[in-house]
């Protein structure tokens, strides 16, 4: 429904206003990775042992695994025999045996950090994370000063929402010298607390000795909320390439010496990608090509791995390979939409989006990339539209509420363009074009002393004397 304010104003007016407030972004936050690393068991290997397809690389895989039992058979009290086992099993994609062993280590050597602490880490990819933080807490009974175990406390508490103990675990981190994992996780707290400033003051001199596009991701979000909008864009192109931030485990690492199966061997190249050694990373996966060339998971990475390399017509090849594979995995899909995008083939990148929503509608970060994408091809109510389902998806990206917003107010639903405003602000309170859009609302709806308050809030946050007086002479005229 459109709106009704107190007479009739000049309607190129208005349109200017709601034009100020739309500034389309090259990537916008939805791109962002969590802070957490993934669960790196790509392929899914079968826990019996009997029944695998033997390649070169299982035979290693066996022959090593039947020495650790027959270690455990002639030593069934040694804890360490039953944890070597258990490290074995787990590089190798053995969840369950890994489990099973790990807690036998623990039955005959109750004290050990080293076995609590990698169950933790196991059951936590397994999806079982209740229990990896019971793992993870008698772990730090026995160990307070291990740094990576706060990283990965703070790593599990993010990602479920807890971003205050987030941020205590990655301070903790931080006063054990974690850096600069432990400074990414404390920024990226801080963002999600709306306390944009200090996360910004943080990322700005991370930005100056860590070339990471974690980073750079991080301090273009805290930079738009900021309403610095030219410069984030300029962040977000030093971010686009995909790596995880690295930060120092020497137990976990110690898994890497027992992998041997593809999927052990892949989790070893996202240790070297996370590392910054990406040609280590692109030899070891050609290598795998070479052996299994239609491997799903292999083609991904090589992909990943060829997009860090600046390599992008290749990184292309790689993920239509595996697209050709498996046509809904929405990983590559979504991967060939940003290379699009890089060369403004917005149609084509519209493309992929539209095919991962199709299977994954509740994938909100598609619905957010098609949305800036629509609205690059000047399709507006289709942007909506796709910002609407991002938003009916639990979308807490404060842009994605804003962008709604101003879609709205463009067709004169200001009602629903201030719900959206609103939203934008719970989300980020700093974010100074949403307060601008709200004015607008408000004075569409004639509500001059909310008006007012809100572009006095926008002024504190920076606004300039054009966008102030712009909403001022709405107001004269209304």
């Amino acid at each position: 429904m459109g709106c009704k304010p107190n007479r009739q104003l000049a309607g190129h007016r208005w349109l200017l206003v709601w034009c100020l407030l739309v500034t389309v972004s090259c990537t916008d936050e939805s791109g962002h990775k969590k802070l957490s690393e993934p669960d790196t068991d790509l392929t899914q290997s079968s826990e019996s042992l009997t029944h695998s397809t033997r390649t070169s690389a299982e035979f290693q895989i066996h022959s090593t695994i039947e020495e650790l039992q027959a270690r455990v058979a002639n030593s069934p009290e040694n804890p360490r025999a039953h944890g070597e086992l258990a490290m074995a099993y787990d590089a190798n994609g053995f969840k369950a045996h890994a489990q099973s062993s790990y807690r036998k280590a623990i039955q005959l050597e109750p004290t050990a950090f080293r076995w609590h602490y990698l169950l933790a880490i196991r059951l936590q990819k397994d999806g079982e994370l209740n229990q990896a933080f019971v793992s993870l807490d008698r772990a730090q009974t026995l160990n307070i000063e291990y740094p990576a175990l706060y990283i990965r406390r703070g790593q599990w508490v993010f990602d479920s929402g807890n971003f205050e103990l987030a941020l205590a675990s990655f301070e903790q981190a931080h006063l054990l010298d974690a850096s600069p994992a432990a400074l990414v996780g404390i920024a990226a707290s801080l963002i999600k607390l709306n306390r944009q400033v200090d996360a910004n003051q943080i990322l700005s001199e991370l930005a100056s000795t860590t070339e990471h596009p974690v980073v750079w991701r991080l301090f273009a979000t805290t930079e738009r909320a900021l309403g610095n909008e030219e410069r984030a864009r300029q962040l977000m192109r030093r971010g686009e390439s995909s790596r995880q931030i690295w930060f120092s485990d020497p137990i976990a690492e110690e898994l890497d010496q027992y992998a041997a199966s593809v999927t052990g061997r892949l989790q070893a190249v996202q240790g070297l990608l996370a590392t910054a050694q990406t040609e280590d990373a692109l030899t070891q996966l050609q290598q795998l090509a070479t052996k299994d060339p239609g491997n799903l998971d292999v083609l991904y990475q090589l992909g990943l791995t060829h997009i860090q390399l600046g390599n992008f017509d290749t990184a292309k090849q790689h993920l239509l390979q595996a697209i050709k594979l498996e046509p809904v995995h929405y990983p590559s899909h979504l991967l060939l939409a940003s290379l699009y995008q890089r060369v403004d083939a917005n149609v084509l990148a519209a493309d992929h989006l539209m095919k991962v929503v199709a299977v994954y509608p509740l994938l909100n970060i598609a619905h957010q990339e098609l949305a800036f994408v629509q609205l690059r091809l000047s399709d507006k109510q289709g942007a909506l539209e796709s910002f609407e389902r991002a938003i009916a998806a639990d979308s807490t990206e404060p842009n994605v509420h804003y962008y709604a917003g101003v879609l709205h107010g463009e067709q004169g639903e200001c009602v629903k363009a201030l719900t959206h405003f609103n939203n934008t602000v719970y989300l980020n309170p700093n974010h100074l074009k949403a307060h601008l859009g709200a004015a607008t609302c408000r004075v569409q709806l004639g509500n001059h002393n909310e008006a007012r308050k809100l572009v006095e809030r926008a002024r504190e946050l920076g606004a300039t004397h054009a966008e102030v007086q712009v909403i001022h002479d709405l107001m004269n005229e209304s």
